[in-house]
């Protein structure tokens, strides 16, 4: 199955992680689309950040980050060290002097008119290495301490996003930027990155499981949404598995899990993954070009569980039809919308399929979307 395409391959500068560091829209060489603005944008009635306060209407945006990549000159690469890093960082979509409404005019464009916008860094601080030290000065404190800030808007929520093996940190950062931008920007984003070393030990398992932790201790956060890619899920379940080993099963509501978003997710699963999501999760909603083929042997955990967990099918979405995922402008849609109020595939105008355990997205979703996001809470409130 192909990769979604949430990234500009080919578009990035030199370095990979917090020294200056950029990508495309889309790329200049392949035309690969980095991120495209949610359907629903396109929608008249609806306005890019009319629901966000004033000081957020800006193209910089604040995002946290985790990543276990070894730190080299400033950057974070290829090779894994062990550590879970930490820190936070702003990125800045658009070349110098792009404006807000230029970001407004932006999102009303269909992914074929996207000019090859950029993402870039624009500041990066480095709270240390998770573990070292505690109390207020060690890593650990720091780092939430610098994602205080970013509750103003929406409250003490996070938006987790966790990447696939071939993406980049700073590719991943970018991709994560655009998203938490046309989420409205509610809460914290953080970034959990990992190298392709990680896949061969379970340290991006034992990293993620430590991060989901320490955002979920006491009076830290109220909800924990994840938004996984691809070879993402599979540490994702990992983590999950180890946090059961930790705490039990019954006690995972206590992590604040709120709505996982599986974007063509690539794990072999089997029903105690079913049962270990929807115990740990609010809701588990699935996007794939095989949502029908991933019933198989599962669907009886799937039907005892279907109150928890979703198949969304985009095998049958309209125009571009190399956009898998969470890269096809309505699925995206439909994922920032879920994570946004966590309603159920029916509530949010989901059709059935001829199977009854997966779902689809009607052609005109765009504008009940659009509706949707128009009934969220006024700028300012949580």
């Amino acid at each position: 199955m192909p990769r979604m395409p949430l990234t500009a391959l080919g578009a990035l500068a030199l370095l990979a992680g917090c020294a200056g560091s950029q990508v495309d829209y889309r790329s200049p060489d392949s035309g690969a689309r980095y991120s495209p603005p949610p359907a629903a944008f396109r929608d008249t009635s609806l306005a890019l950040g009319e629901r966000l306060p004033p000081a957020l209407r800006s193209p910089a945006v604040s995002l946290g980050f985790a990543t276990t990549r070894q730190a080299v000159g400033g950057a974070y690469g290829d090779q894994a060290d062990g550590g879970l890093h930490l820190g936070t960082l702003s990125m800045s979509i658009g070349p110098p002097g792009t404006t807000w409404e230029d970001l407004v005019d932006w999102a009303r464009l269909n992914e074929h008119q996207i000019p090859p916008v950029r993402v870039t860094l624009g500041a990066c601080d480095t709270a240390g290495t998770s573990g070292l030290g505690s109390g207020p000065g060690s890593p650990d404190a720091r780092f939430l301490a610098g994602l205080e800030p970013m509750y103003v808007h929406g409250g003490s929520r996070v938006l987790l996003f966790v990447h696939s093996d071939d993406t980049s940190f700073a590719e991943a950062a970018a991709t994560l930027a655009s998203l938490h931008h046309h989420q409205g920007r509610r809460g914290a984003a953080v970034l959990f990155s990992w190298p392709v070393d990680d896949t061969r030990t379970r340290n991006a398992g034992n990293a993620l499981a430590r991060l989901i932790s320490l955002l979920s201790g006491p009076g830290q956060v109220e909800r924990i949404d994840c938004l996984v890619h691809s070879t993402g899920a599979a540490i994702l379940l990992d983590a999950l598995h180890q946090l059961e080993g930790s705490v039990g099963r019954d006690s995972l509501p206590a992590l604040h899990l709120g709505t996982v978003v599986l974007a063509a997710p690539e794990a072999q699963t089997d029903t105690d993954d079913i049962a270990l999501l929807a115990a740990a999760t609010g809701r588990t909603v699935v996007y794939s070009r095989r949502a029908g083929r991933t019933v198989g042997d599962l669907r009886p955990a799937l039907a005892a569980r279907r109150d928890r967990i979703e198949l969304v099918d985009v095998t049958a979405l309209p125009e571009p039809a190399d956009m898998d995922g969470i890269a096809h402008p309505l699925a995206l849609t439909d994922a920032l919308l879920v994570l946004l109020h966590g309603e159920a595939a029916g509530s949010r105008g989901l059709v059935p399929s001829d199977d009854a355990l997966v779902w689809n997205l009607p052609p005109d979703y765009a504008r009940s979307a659009a509706a949707w996001i128009a009934r969220m809470p006024a700028a300012g409130a949580p």
